[in-house]
């Protein structure tokens, strides 16, 4: 990320400096370690600036030192990261019959996670989330300067009181209710929720493959079915939403009965609980992910059928979107693909059938490497950052 002189003597003073404090974070965050001198080549500022943002970060606890790398000539750099060992984010990922919580990294890096089922009411969650909270601040000595949540749906935020509320189809639960109030004050720990396109996007952008990438999409089929976009380098949004809801096309009226209260949506076909729902069935029994997932590596031929038409289904998801935004790359985010490698090419070769030969040939198609949980740690950071341009 580097500016040229013409730029940075046109800029405002204020507006510069804020720039300088976000390109060495973004710096950080995507090729850590880095030490002072490297920084200065990476981004063009002075010496004298780097250094001095540089103690301020580490004077707030966002960055750090870390083990000196090893050149092949002259001395070990002073490298820096972002904060991993003096400070922490507590992550948490909310999805439709399950949560994961996890210990993060300010680069977004999941130190540590584990998963647990959905409570059945709003109040029992939050307890639930206290006691996690708790027992991962004890279990760590680094200080925990916040706290993310990546959740199912939309965000509301009301003029009047700045409070954010909840729409979310596929967790009830959670609608109407200002999660990040109520965590904050159950948990003492700031705490910012963020809708999980928004987190997926976040996370492919510093921890995945699209660092460098000014076109793409991705789909989420995990839970819902969820899209994000950036075009020309900007993210998609609308009316500050992130994600699209392309889960809630109806496909079939007469079909399944979706939780936003239609039937037949996209999302109740195409999806990991889609295909999920419809192994149970076939074996007359409830079956969980990850038992799903085990049966698709060790036999993935005996549920063909059900595997095929779950397929079917994201493969018109995907074509739709190939035809609508004409990406450089579709990122696929979720758990049955993964399963099994020939299950991305089946797909690969559905969505060939579904969407325009021109627009199909110039997109990859790609498994996202990235996850919600590094997304809602770094919309923490992102909001630490922020509060620290007041000061410049």
């Amino acid at each position: 990320m580097f500016v040229s002189n013409s730029i940075r003597q046109s800029a405002k003073p204020t507006l510069l400096r804020k720039y300088n404090l976000d390109a060495i974070v973004r710096q950080l965050q995507i090729h850590a370690p880095l030490s002072r001198a490297e920084l200065v080549r990476k981004t063009g500022m002075s010496y004298p600036t780097v250094m001095k943002i540089c103690d301020r970060l580490i004077e707030e606890k966002l960055i750090e030192t870390c083990d000196a790398k090893k050149h092949a000539l002259g001395r070990p750099g002073n490298p820096l990261r972002m904060a991993r060992d003096v400070s922490q984010i507590i992550s948490i990922s909310l999805g439709p019959d399950s949560y994961r919580v996890a210990v993060a990294g300010l680069d977004g890096t999941i130190i540590k996670e584990r998963q647990l089922s959905l409570p059945k009411s709003y109040q029992k969650l939050l307890i639930d989330i206290e006691s996690d909270v708790s027992r991962l601040k004890r279990e760590r000595r680094a200080r925990t300067v916040g706290l993310g949540v990546s959740i199912p749906g939309t965000l509301t935020t009301h003029s009047s009181t700045k409070l954010q509320t909840i729409n979310s189809p596929n967790v009830p639960i959670l609608n109407g209710k200002s999660l990040s109030q109520d965590i904050s004050h159950c948990t003492k720990t700031h705490t910012v929720v963020s809708e999980t396109m928004h987190c997926q996007l976040r996370a492919e952008s510093i921890q995945g493959q699209a660092v460098d990438l000014d076109d793409y999409v991705i789909l989420n089929y995990r839970g819902g079915l969820g899209l994000a976009v950036v075009s020309n380098g900007k993210k998609v949004t609308s009316s500050g939403s992130t994600g699209g809801e392309i889960g809630h096309i109806v496909i079939d009226p007469l079909g399944e009965r979706c939780g936003c209260g239609n039937r037949g949506c996209l999302e109740t076909l195409s999806t990991d609980i889609a295909l999920l729902k419809a192994i149970s069935r076939k074996l007359k029994r409830d079956v969980s992910l990850d038992e799903m997932i085990i049966m698709l590596q060790d036999s993935s031929h005996l549920f063909s059928k059900e595997i095929d038409f779950t397929l079917d289904y994201l493969a018109m998801s995907a074509g739709v979107t190939i035809n609508l935004f004409r990406p450089q790359v579709l990122f696929l985010n979720g758990h049955f693909l993964e399963a099994d490698p020939s299950l991305l090419k089946r797909l690969i070769d559905k969505i060939k059938l579904r969407s325009l030969k021109q627009f199909f040939q110039r997109c990859r198609i790609s498994i996202a490497k990235s996850d919600t949980l590094q997304g809602a740690a770094l919309a923490v950071v992102d909001q630490l950052i922020n509060e620290l341009h007041s000061e410049y």
